[in-house]
């Protein structure tokens, strides 16, 4: 069964408890957010676990909360059939009630409902899906300058291009991809056991500790342009649960004139997580 299969049959509603941040004012969710939402359980599928993140920006005007959470991506973990990745829909929505400690909300997507009361702590939120499938929520925020999951792409030398790409990673693997499309840029390590950690890491051939490519729009039915890395780093200088901050600068090949292509960019990815790693 797909991952949208799966999400269409999951929990119809669940709750978790709320506090207020301890000053007894009203809890505020206003500013943008790395939001996660763990399911713990599918219908229709009892052994699947399924998590759902992505960056929401949160309007609050008195007791009303409403974000819209932007290229959230799903990972659903099925023992036997093992791990689906995808996009969901980027009309999902994180909206609600303040009332009194609580935060009253209910992420809404295609085939997908599922209503919470969030407990806020500074900047941070936590709780956990009563429903009798469980789970829980969890999210930090993040200053409104910082941009989250979002990175500037420039290319020059043969051919010189702009994009603008959503940038995430999944394990130690960075992906910056559009909204729509199949362009983007991809990083993989060779060390199929590498974590993801700060520092500075090279990126080329066999000897690198990364290798990869950038894939710009298709035109005419290709690539343009396809340019293979064969050197240069991936510099990564903070690295938490939530997100990745650092940059690229690569030099490499066009695939299709050989011209010389230098590739750069500076990024705060979205770390995916597993089910089981929240």
């Amino acid at each position: 069964m797909t991952r949208q299969k799966l999400l269409a049959l999951a929990l119809a509603c669940a709750a978790l408890p709320a506090c207020s941040d301890g000053t007894g004012s009203r809890p505020s969710l206003q500013g943008q957010w790395v939001y996660r939402v763990r399911l713990d359980e599918i219908r229709g599928e009892p052994f699947a676990r399924c998590s759902v993140s992505g960056v929401v920006k949160f309007q609050q005007s008195g007791a009303s909360v409403s974000g819209q959470m932007q290229d959230p991506v799903i990972l659903c973990v099925n023992p036997g059939v093992g791990v689906d990745v995808s996009d969901f829909d980027s009309t999902t929505t994180v909206s609600g009630l303040v009332q009194g400690d609580s935060v009253l909300l209910t992420m809404q997507g295609p085939g997908l409902a599922v209503k919470q009361s969030v407990r806020v702590l500074g900047d941070s939120l936590a709780g956990r899906l009563l429903d009798s499938g469980g789970g829980i929520v969890a999210g930090r925020r993040y200053p409104d300058s910082e941009p989250l999951g979002r990175t500037t792409v420039h290319v020059s030398g043969g051919a010189t291009q702009t994009q603008e790409l959503y940038a995430r990673f999944n394990g130690p693997g960075l992906f910056l991809v559009p909204r729509f499309g199949i362009s983007g840029l991809l990083l993989q390590p060779f060390n199929v056991n590498a974590q993801l950690s700060t520092g500075t890491f090279t990126v080329g051939g066999v000897g690198s500790a990364y290798h990869g490519y950038y894939a710009g729009p298709i035109v005419g039915g290709h690539h343009e342009p396809f340019v293979d890395f064969t050197s240069g780093s991936m510099t990564l200088t903070y690295v938490d649960h939530q997100i990745a901050r650092g940059s690229i600068d690569v030099l490499g090949a066009e695939s299709l004139t050989g011209a010389a292509a230098h590739v750069q960019a500076e990024f705060v990815a979205i770390v995916d997580r597993l089910p089981g790693q929240f």
